[in-house]
């Protein structure tokens, strides 16, 4: 049987873990996810799909749009009381006041440079995404340049005093690369926040090829912190803190998934049950998402 080598660090001392069906859009996709043991990374399988994995992202993928309606209010509400998947550490906040330039790669919609922006006007700011039905939260709101590319090919000679990636690297299929880009193009002392699935999660353990987070195939290499520690290491960053998510998103989406739920009353007395569950999960470290903050190793 051939062994399946890392996409990360190219190491073959790796174990199957898993095959998962793409339960976003219910197509006859499988997508077989592997354990690297050198860099604890969960990475996807090489196979045909990988370089065509943009057109497994629909019109209506969800990161895009804005949701609507009387109970996705009632959602967002609670969901803006309690900021769940892009909550700042303070010295990141500290750093983004005085920053004088930030670019959002892998925007989606919009959502977090949107807010940034309503709080401090007066800077530069870029949202980037390969997808034109993305900037749904943005698309009209002067001062933010709005880019449809692929971070590969953005070209530019400037540099970022901060730098994004929400939910953006388990998707790329040119970490390393884009790793290397980044180092070009942020300032000297700039940061680097990246948010990522995490794989040590509860949630994970639980729910196997129903755990939300995995989201096959769009997610081609899935971290932990010890792996995006490496990761960032092995590219000339060094992390000064990484946070685990309040989230519920990992656990009511991936009941969602396992028991078919389409009930919006119920989904969000599932959001207000697991809430505190989630401060718990945070607590211990084996929540669904962490955020990373990272600066030049010099």
């Amino acid at each position: 049987m051939k062994k399946e080598k890392c996409n990360l660090c190219g190491n073959d001392n790796c174990n199957y873990i898993l095959t998962a069906p793409d339960r976003q859009y219910k197509n006859k996709i499988l997508t077989k996810y592997y354990h690297c043991k050198n860099c604890d990374v969960f990475f996807q399988e090489k196979n045909e799909l990988s370089p065509n994995i943009k057109n497994f992202y629909n019109n209506d993928y969800k990161p895009h749009k804005i949701k609507s309606g009387k109970v996705q209010k009632l959602i967002n509400k609670f969901k803006n009381i309690f900021p769940q998947t892009t909550k700042l550490d303070r010295k990141a906040k500290k750093t983004i006041k005085n920053a004088k330039s930030i670019i959002d790669i892998g925007c989606g919609n919009g959502d977090f440079i949107y807010k940034i922006q309503q709080n401090y006007p007066q800077k530069m700011y870029y949202a980037l995404d390969i997808s034109p039905n993305a900037f749904n939260k943005i698309r009209d709101i002067k001062g933010i340049n709005k880019i449809v590319s692929a971070f590969t090919k953005f070209n530019t000679t400037k540099k970022f005093d901060v730098i994004t990636l929400w939910w953006y690297l388990e998707h790329s299929i040119t970490p390393e690369e884009d790793l290397i880009r980044i180092n070009k193009i942020i300032s000297d002392n700039g940061l680097l926040i990246i948010g990522v699935p995490n794989h040590k999660s509860i949630a994970r353990y639980l729910f196997k090829s129903f755990w939300y987070n995995l989201d096959a195939p769009r997610h081609i290499n899935i971290f932990s912190p010890k792996s995006i520690r490496k990761f960032l290491y092995k590219n000339n960053f060094l992390i000064e803190n990484i946070t685990f998510a309040k989230s519920t998103l990992g656990l009511v989406g991936s009941i969602k998934q396992l028991l078919n739920l389409n009930n919006k009353l119920l989904i969000i007395l599932l959001e207000v049950i697991f809430f505190p569950i989630s401060i718990i999960i945070s607590w211990l470290k084996i929540s669904d998402l962490i955020i990373i903050y990272a600066r030049k190793n010099k």
